[in-house]
This record gives C-alpha cells, structure tokens and sequence, in this order.
C-alpha cells in the first residue's frame, strides 16, 4: 500500500487525462432511463479499470465522485428508474470484493457544509441538509 507521510493515496473520479471517470454525466433535458443506465453502466466500467489501475500501482484509496449515478438527488429523478440501478449496482458489488481499497464517496449539492458556529474548527453547524429518500414504494 502506497502512503505519504502516513496518508494512504489514491484516484479521485477519474485519470488525469479524463479517459477514465466514475463521474460522466449528461445534459438534464436528456434525463431518461435508457440514457441513465447507459451512463451508469460505463462509469461503473471505468470503476473497474480504475480499481485495477489502483492496485497495480498499490493505491490503497478511491474517492467516487457525485455523478456515479447522474441526478439521483434531484426532485424530478423518477425514483422507480433506482429498481435497475441497484440491480446493476448488485453485479458490480463482488468487483469491490476483490480489491483491498477504501473507497469513498465524495460530496454533492446535498453534502453538509462544515462551520465554525463557535470558533471550533470541524464542528457541524446548524445547516439543515436535505436527506435523501430513496423508498422505491411509490413506483
């Protein structure tokens, strides 16, 4: 495992070059399901080569970015499309399986925002956060 100064290191989204990314994203006026699944399916593929290309270069971390699933947390994201994407998420889980990396998720429009209400640094202030609500009970 690669670490700096006792900080293990990784890839965050994507190569530098941006040939592969967990973050590709479409226009919104193109929001469809066909469209969705398509684009998580690829970002999910680029995962794969990236979690190889991780371990070949013994990277012990990978940050996700917010767009692994494009538009998940806006209102008019029509919750019954989550149906495929958990079972594409389902197949892809035994890929996580196989390497030894930390993966993690990096902030969206919904993450909360850290403040110092009392002068303390890193202490959470008052902001309301919008949770996400998944029930896939009203499809």
């Amino acid at each position: 495992m690669f670490e700096y100064r006792g900080f293990r290191l990784g890839f965050f989204c994507s190569t530098s070059d941006g040939k592969l990314t967990t973050n590709r994203r479409f226009r919104f006026t193109d929001l469809r399901q066909d469209k969705l699944l398509q684009i998580v399916e690829k970002n999910l593929s680029d995962f794969e080569e990236l979690l190889e290309l991780s371990n070949k270069l013994g990277l012990g971390i990978f940050r996700l970015g917010s767009y692994l699933v494009p538009f998940i947390s806006h209102p008019k994201f029509n919750k019954c499309w989550l149906k495929n994407v958990e079972m594409i998420l389902k197949e892809f889980s035994p890929t996580l399986r196989r390497y030894n990396i930390r993966i993690t998720m990096h902030p969206g429009q919904f993450s909360p925002k850290f403040t110092k209400p009392s002068g303390r640094r890193g202490i959470l202030g008052g902001v309301k956060v919008p949770l996400l609500d998944f029930r896939l009970s009203r499809c």
